[in-house]
């Protein structure tokens, strides 16, 4: 009875400290997924302000702010504790950094040409609008490639750590 009782008790034992990883490798993928979803969400609040609140802002310190935000999220992920595995990390923090050079890249010369605007904003969209248009097409396939890159990454995590997780 004391052997069934002492083999019931490393069962339990072990099965918890094996759940437990699981636990945390599940805190772990939440936590990296989520820096990438504030990298998005970063991105969607610029272009938010930007068209409710236009007139009403400072371009340029919106654009920096953006920036700033952006660099933050990927010093959060790099430093985020975690599995021995560092792949996925990687794998979002150089999701996080594609954003945020894609975003400099391509916003930056809109950025300019509106904060060195003088005179009609009518005349300037028609004049450059094609430009601007030309900019967001390069940041979207820019983000459309790194979610593809971050999508594979996150499959081999996956397969690795989380496969059978809830």
């Amino acid at each position: 009875m004391k052997k069934i009782g002492f083999l019931l008790f490393v069962l339990l034992v072990a099965g918890c400290s094996f759940r437990k990883p699981q636990v945390d490798i599940q805190k772990y993928n939440n936590q990296l997924l989520t820096f990438q979803e504030q990298s998005v969400e970063t991105l969607e609040n610029y272009y938010q302000i930007l068209n409710k609140e236009y007139s009403k802002i400072d371009l340029e310190e919106t654009y920096q702010a953006t920036i700033q935000k952006l660099q933050q999220l990927i010093t959060d992920a790099e430093t985020y504790p975690g599995v021995p595995d560092e792949g996925f990390k990687a794998g979002i923090v150089a999701y996080i950094s594609g954003v945020r050079t894609a975003f400099m890249q391509h916003e930056y010369p809109t950025v300019r040409l509106l904060v060195n605007l003088s005179g009609d904003a009518t005349e300037f969209y028609r004049k450059d609008s094609q430009q601007i248009s030309a900019n967001a097409m390069k940041l979207q396939a820019e983000l459309a490639k790194l979610d593809k890159e971050l999508d594979f990454v996150y499959q081999q995590f996956k397969g690795k750590y989380l496969t059978g997780a809830k």
